[in-house]
Order: C-alpha cells, then structure tokens, then sequence
C-alpha cells in the first residue's frame, strides 16, 4: 500500500489525509475545504457555482494541476459512481432501486 504524508502545506494552509483526500486541518480557517480545490482556485480562481474539481485519472492523490478540471456537479457525480461500479467498488442497482429511479 502506498504511503502518503499525514500533511500537505500548500499557501499557507494545511491539509490533512483523511480518508483519500486532503482535507482542511482546521475548519475554522479561512480559504478551499480539499487541497485540490486549493490547487485548481490557486491556478484558475475561483470554482463557479454547480461545479466541482475532477481528478482527471481518478487518483485522488494525484494533485498536480495537469491532472485536475472542473465539471459540472451532477456530471462529476456520474463519472465517479461509474468508475467505482467498474472497479468493484459498487454494486449495480437491485430492481427496487430501478424502479424507482424510473418514477
């Protein structure tokens, strides 16, 4: 298993590993919630509204600016619930669910 530092400092702020991202260490503090929102708002300004940061190859450690865009929320939600489905990481929907998707 590949080990990652426990925290990034990046601008002035800190951010910690939690889970497989970097989030804020102290959320009382000013500035972006995740390391890669501060990257891309760093490069880019700020996010517009409805969308999010995508981490282009789906390594949510990979944090270069190369690999970071933003898309549409729902969008982004769609391309991350199909990427965990293909890797295991997600069952496919049961009948119930489907039918009341369909409604």
């Amino acid at each position: 298993m590949e080990q990652h530092p426990k925290f990034v400092d990046f601008k002035g702020y800190r951010f910690r590993l939690s889970g497989s991202y970097y989030r804020k260490n102290c959320w009382t503090q000013p500035g972006p919630s995740n390391l890669h929102r501060a990257i891309w708002q760093d490069a880019n300004g700020p996010i517009p509204d409805g969308f999010e940061v995508h981490h282009v190859d789906g390594n949510t450690f990979n944090n270069d600016l190369s690999n970071l865009t933003v898309m549409d929320a729902k969008e982004h939600q769609r391309l991350d619930t199909l990427r965990k489905w293909r890797e295991g990481k997600l069952s496919p929907p049961n009948a119930l669910a489907r039918k009341l998707a369909a409604e």
